[in-house]
């Protein structure tokens, strides 16, 4: 969990977690509550499977003695949170909603039963502004931006190879992993969220291949360090074949002065394909010739200067 550290909260740690995690939602409140309902009033086995999962939970991965003893050893304690996708806390909600609406005898009761218990879930829940800002409502079935569909089209358009290897601005570089695995991400995603201020990623930003990847967040991403040498350089480095920037990215003749090529438009974005190949290929010629021309230069012997009569 961002900012929580095992070593200094100890015993603490795992209900602090959970705390974090759950940041402010009843949902697990709601949780217990139908566990108990459905132990009192609900006697078929069924109704009882939710409190094995939390049991098993609560004496394994929700004990603090266990917590402590394990992540000391194995050292996963920024992973941890994920433990806590077990407990099936949204399943059983539903489940026992149904099952406490069936109670009443009289359907009008189970009505409002039901509609109580489903406001409730609404509003004890997270609201949508703290999951997510400037929301928008994505038409396509993959559930992906709108944009991505086009851009991916036109890699593959304007790509031989079966694995072009690309550069994607912020929004879309999560994203496109899963929506296309045949791109090859230059860019790691724990690279990306550390250079964007996250504390909770361990990355060794000493090797060359952080280093490389920072240089092409520099500038595409932050519009910095500009360096036409070293840009191209992490280009060459990093085999990027294609990069996107935002259509409004206002440093484009620096794109093109650095040997980049336009390839397309979308709504939103323009692709850009850079041969590093064929970039590497003059670099070396032309170190080639800079080279023959130091060794021209050293055999030149000077002409001694004759005494003056």
């Amino acid at each position: 969990m961002t900012g929580v550290s095992i070593d200094e909260h100890g015993l603490t740690y795992v209900f602090i977690c959970l705390e974090k995690y759950w940041s402010g939602c009843w949902f697990p409140w709601l949780f217990l509550f139908g566990c108990v309902i459905g132990r009192i009033f609900y006697k078929k086995k069924t109704g009882r499977i939710f409190w094995g999962y939390l049991v098993t939970l609560c004496l394994t991965v929700y004990n603090p003695l266990i917590v402590n003893l394990v992540l000391s050893v194995l050292k996963f304690n920024m992973e941890y949170y994920r433990f806590f996708w077990l407990l099936p806390v949204v399943p059983a909600l539903a489940y026992y909603l149904v099952t406490i609406s069936y109670l009443p005898k009289w359907t009008g009761v189970k009505v409002i039963v039901a509609c109580t218990g489903a406001v409730l879930i609404m509003i004890l829940g997270n609201p949508m502004d703290t999951v997510a800002v400037d929301y928008k409502f994505i038409d396509n079935p993959y559930k992906v931006p709108d944009d991505l569909e086009e851009v991916c089209a036109a890699i593959h358009q304007y790509s031989s190879k079966e694995n072009p290897r690309v550069v994607l601005d912020l929004e879309l570089n999560l994203y496109a992993r899963q929506y296309d695995p045949s791109l090859r991400m230059v860019l790691s995603r724990n690279a990306v969220l550390y250079r964007s201020g996250s504390t909770s990623l361990s990355v060794d930003t000493k090797s060359d291949s952080y280093k490389r990847q920072k240089i092409l967040m520099d500038i595409l991403y932050y519009h910095v360090n500009f360096d036409i040498t070293r840009f191209r350089t992490a280009l060459m480095e990093t085999k990027t074949d294609f990069f996107v920037v935002p259509i409004e990215y206002e440093f484009n003749d620096f794109l093109v002065e650095s040997g980049c090529v336009e390839c397309e438009r979308t709504r939103e974005r323009i692709l850009y394909h850079f041969d590093w190949a064929a970039e590497l290929k003059k670099e070396e010629k032309k170190n080639e010739e800079q080279a023959e021309e130091r060794v021209v230069d050293s055999d030149v012997v000077p002409m001694e200067e004759q005494p003056v009569q």
